[in-house]
């Protein structure tokens, strides 16, 4: 019976944030509207589609398996929000801060988080394909406590070079605009991007074990002392793009673009360097990578 008059209440709440009902609707204490003050509010389960939550701050709230599909929240505050398993289908978080928030398992498909702060975000197993990346900040800066700089921050507490970036690991990123983003040492092992535009990007340090990049426009992307082990990247566009100390052991490269591609001590292993014009499995297996 509590089911019942809990799903009768979430859909009549709907339907009110769709009417453009000029009463806002309070739920659990935050009233939902835009500029809302819902900090630390528990909102999970509960049916936002649509709502109208720009510049609200949702700051450490509870918006465990919500539905906020083709919601507005754009400039809102979600750092440290539980986001986890929730519908952000078509979202709008363009500018909204998200830094430090639980997102694994959500469903971002074609949302819009155009220079969103995602920073230490946790994303695995999220869904965002289509999504809408571009200048999101996807980095994490830490300044030095000493003087000393490391250059293995995954060792290291106190290194100033970026670390921390969002765990993507098994994320579904295919078709989604990432131009220009910035993911040094991001873990996006398994992941799925295929068909996507990361040109310009920074890769550098990334972890990119068994991602499938297959079809993806690389070029300008810097991969320097990333590790491409058994990554798919056929018919990849890595034109211009930098290798510098990359490892593509076992990488799969058919038909990738390598026009200008800088190569300098990069480690190809019992990697697959095809020739443009052969086909599987007529590749050529190579010690090292071309100098190109």
């Amino acid at each position: 019976m509590r089911s019942i008059a809990t799903l009768l209440f979430s859909s009549l709440l709907a339907v009110a944030l769709l009417s453009g009902s000029a009463d806002a609707q309070t739920v659990k204490g935050c009233v939902i509207k835009h500029h809302a003050a819902c900090q630390h509010a528990n909102l999970h389960h509960i049916d936002l589609h649509g709502a109208n939550l720009h510049h609200a701050n949702l700051h450490h709230a509870n918006l465990h398996h919500a539905n906020l599909r083709g919601a507005n929240l754009h400039h809102a505050i979600l750092n440290h929000a539980n986001l986890q398993h929730a519908d952000l289908r078509g979202a709008i978080l363009h500018h909204a801060v998200i830094h430090h928030a639980k997102m694994s398992y959500v469903d971002l498909r074609g949302a819009d988080l155009r220079y969103a702060d995602l920073r230490s975000v946790d994303l695995r197993h999220s869904d965002l394909r289509g999504a809408n990346l571009k200048g999101a900040k996807l980095h994490n800066y830490q300044r030095a406590q000493k003087a000393v700089v490391y250059t293995d921050c995954t060792t290291y507490t106190n290194c100033r070079t970026p670390r921390c970036t969002p765990n993507c690991s098994g994320a579904k990123l295919d078709n989604s605009d990432l131009r220009g983003s910035t993911l040094e040492y991001a873990d996006l092992s398994n992941a799925s991007i295929t068909f996507s535009d990361l040109s310009g990007s920074d890769l550098t340090y990334t972890k990119l074990y068994k991602t499938i990049v297959y079809g993806s426009n690389l070029t300008d992307t810097d991969f320097s002392y990333a590790k491409l082990t058994y990554a798919d990247l056929d018919l990849a566009d890595l034109t211009r793009a930098t290798l510098v100390s990359t490892d593509l052991t076992n990488a799969s490269m058919w038909m990738t673009t390598l026009t200008a591609t800088y190569f300098y001590n990069t480690i190809c292993q019992n990697g697959l360097y095809t020739l443009p014009k052969l086909n599987p499995p007529y590749g050529v297996a190579l010690p090292t990578c071309p100098s190109l």
